[in-house]
């Protein structure tokens, strides 16, 4: 397994949302390596997110097989989809040369302002985060089907997966008023709150 799999193609990701056939491959590709990296190994954890990239690495059609197609094609495509388009307008936008950073111009269209991109992005973001809260709870609740979302490895390098997808700028304080803690509310799981 290589940590550089992605785990869905620029084609993809065009197929599936809005961005535009004409977008040059090696400016998404980075940012879907990002999101996979900072929104979907999060909820997923590493073990799980390990295990996607080898069904991916190891299957000629790149595609996970079993339980794992379901959870790539049903949840986690739309929520990679939509953080990866929630990071590309910037990048689509600026773009670094040798003489520093340029934004891009054409003839026929109209440049957006800087705060019309942001809030393109802030939508974009704002569905993502829809789509991996959906995966998070088919997670939970089907937490049976992967073995390594409840055995997520050990070490200070390891992602315990999340259960909130949704991101907030202050803290609210844990639901059962502690710290630390766990994710998986299930009696049988390791991962039981310790309250």
């Amino acid at each position: 397994m290589s940590s550089n799999t992605l785990l869905i193609t620029v084609q993809q990701l065009k197929d599936r949302t809005g961005l535009h056939s004409s977008v040059d491959e090696k400016l998404v590709a980075p940012d879907i390596k990002y999101c996979q990296d900072a929104y979907i190994m999060p909820l997923l954890g590493t073990a799980l997110m390990n295990k996607l990239q080898d069904e991916i690495e190891n299957d000629a059609s790149g595609k996970p097989t079993g339980n794992y197609l379901t959870l790539w094609e049903s949840y986690l495509l739309d929520a990679l989809c939509y953080y990866v388009l929630g990071e590309s307008p910037m990048t689509l936008t600026y773009q670094l040369y040798n003489k520093g950073l340029n934004r891009k111009t054409s003839d026929n269209t109209i440049n957006p302002e800087v705060d019309e991109i942001i809030q393109m992005a802030d939508k974009y973001k704002k569905r993502a985060e829809w789509y991996g809260q959906r995966m998070a709870d088919y997670l939970l609740e089907n937490h049976t089907l992967f073995p390594e979302y409840d055995t997520p490895g050990t070490g200070i390098d390891v992602f315990l997966p999340e259960t909130n997808a949704y991101e907030t700028p202050f803290y609210m304080g844990d639901d059962c008023g502690c710290d630390g803690g766990s994710y998986l509310p299930v009696s049988d799981s390791k991962f039981k709150r310790k309250c």
